[in-house]
């Protein structure tokens, strides 16, 4: 069955979750009211250093969706995280 999760809040705890499932080839979305974050994620750019971050970011880009609004996919969800 494939995992789905949504993560409310990227910054420090919130990305580094969504970046390591996402690489395990969970499906993530990931919502921030930054649009300058959600930009810049959407082009595998962090907007803090974390070791291995980028990395995990890029291995997971294809399990990856960011935005700046709860949308229905949301509802669907197996977990949602606020951080």
């Amino acid at each position: 069955m494939e995992q789905k999760v949504t993560i409310i809040g990227l910054g420090f705890v919130g990305l580094s979750l969504a970046s390591f499932l996402s690489s395990r080839q969970v499906k993530v979305t990931g919502i921030d009211s930054n649009k300058k974050k959600i930009d810049l994620l959407r082009s595998n750019i962090p907007d803090f250093f974390e070791p291995k971050l980028e990395q995990y970011l890029k291995k997971g880009r294809k399990y990856q969706e960011f935005s700046t609004k709860i949308n229905p996919k949301t509802i669907n969800s197996n977990f949602i995280f606020i951080s």
